[in-house]
């Protein structure tokens, strides 16, 4: 064999190692670009009940105020951050849940009894001032901010915040 054939073969062997490392499935559920802004949101998609809950979250250059919102089956929801245990202040950069959000530890729960998995609903919002009635929202708020529209019960009361929101899916086994 040639130099130039085996050169070939060793390109060739290479495109191949990197096509598959691009393919590789990533522990990535749910990444959101707005505009320049960018909120992203890594965990596992499947937890056993009972398991602690565990994700990161990456704000990019953004800097602001972080909001967990749990929502259960019937829409209602419920707030993981901020909580007794953690001083809202502004955040940026990558944060761990639970350590850089008060240290709570959230264990995951199914409640369905026939079920195999249970799908579980937990919203990020990164917001540039403090949410000050977070706990009026529900589902379709969350869901219009992420659409990109104004949610009456949130940003009626100032026209410049700026909200990114990503939201995480995963199930309970």
């Amino acid at each position: 064999m040639n130099n130039r054939h085996f050169f070939q073969i060793i390109l060739l062997l290479l495109s191949i190692i990197t096509f598959a490392k691009c393919t590789e499935k990533t522990d990535t559920i749910s990444s959101i670009n707005l505009s320049s802004n960018k909120l992203t949101i890594k965990s596992k998609k499947n937890f056993s009940s009972n398991e602690s809950l565990k994700f990161s979250i990456d704000t990019g250059e953004e800097k602001g105020f972080i909001y967990l919102v749990y929502i259960d089956k019937k829409g209602s929801t419920s707030l993981l951050y901020p909580n007794e245990n953690a001083t809202q202040k502004k955040k940026s950069g990558t944060l761990k849940f639970p350590e850089d959000f008060g240290g709570i530890d959230v264990k995951t729960t199914k409640d369905c009894r026939d079920c195999k998995k249970e799908k579980t609903t937990i919203f990020v919002l990164l917001s540039n001032d403090p949410v000050e009635n977070i706990q009026d929202m529900n589902e379709d708020d969350l869901a219009n901010i992420q659409r990109g529209r104004k949610s009456r019960s949130i940003l009626s009361t100032q026209e410049n915040r700026e909200i990114l929101v990503n939201k995480i899916d995963f199930f309970v086994e």
